[in-house]
């Protein structure tokens, strides 16, 4: 034998409408928090978001920058710094080899971290002391790169290492409205510049090659004055 119960329409809306109170409600008190952080998350793993959450901002990297030195001595030399929107990577000069340090999101908890040499030099010719490295370098790229492009930078990677020519330069890019930039920069973030991979200040080329090179440029085909830049070539 079967029974059949029947609701009451009332009640029935009644409930319905309890249910979605209590929807909106969650929706208010959680739903909205969680979508907020997802939108603030997603916004900094693009190098946007609140500027003071920014690891480029010197509040957030000095810190980094000092667990550093404190690890690893404020003699050391190191070969590279890299930074994401997220995170850093230190690579140290450990006599003719190198190893490498990680902090993700600002941690002053540094991770051990496995490095691979490449590229032309030796680990001496590479290395720079780490007193150079200054955690108000990164803030005031970005900053100059926001004024000249007269839009809010957000960083995708930079890195700071010495060029073949034997400069020290922050090479950082990202992007501003979307758009792709790059820059580079001296390591305390002043004489920021447009990349280009031509200039002197940039070049691939060893400088005592450009020296020669503008030598003979100045010699004007002058026997004398070649014969002098040949002689500088032999030392």
């Amino acid at each position: 034998m079967s029974v059949f119960y029947s609701r009451n329409p009332f009640g029935w809306l009644l409930s319905m409408a309890f249910s979605l109170g209590l929807l909106a409600l969650l929706w208010v008190t959680v739903g909205h928090n969680i979508v907020d952080d997802v939108k603030s998350d997603t916004a900094r793993q693009g190098g946007g978001g609140p500027e003071s959450g920014r690891i480029v901002n010197e509040e957030n990297f000095a810190p980094v920058v000092e667990a550093l030195r404190g690890k690893v001595g404020a003699g050391a030399q190191l070969l590279s710094v890299t930074m994401r929107a997220t995170s850093v990577e230190f690579v140290v000069r450990d006599g003719g080899k190198a190893k490498g340090y990680r902090s993700d999101d600002g941690s002053t908890d540094l991770d051990s971290v496995g490095v691979n040499l490449y590229g032309p030099g030796t680990v001496a010719e590479s290395a720079w002391p780490i007193a150079k490295l200054d955690a108000a370098g990164p803030e005031k790229i970005a900053a100059a790169i926001s004024r000249k492009e007269s839009g809010d930078f957000n960083l995708t990677i930079a890195t700071l290492e010495r060029q073949t020519n034997g400069s020290l330069l922050w090479d950082m890019k990202g992007t501003v409205g979307g758009r792709g930039v790059a820059y580079v920069a001296a390591p305390n973030g002043r004489d920021v510049d447009v990349f280009n991979p031509v200039s002197p200040r940039q070049s691939a080329v060893p400088s005592g090659v450009t020296n020669i090179q503008d030598c003979i440029k100045s010699a004007n085909n002058d026997p004398a004055e070649l014969q002098a830049c040949a002689q500088g070539i032999g030392g």
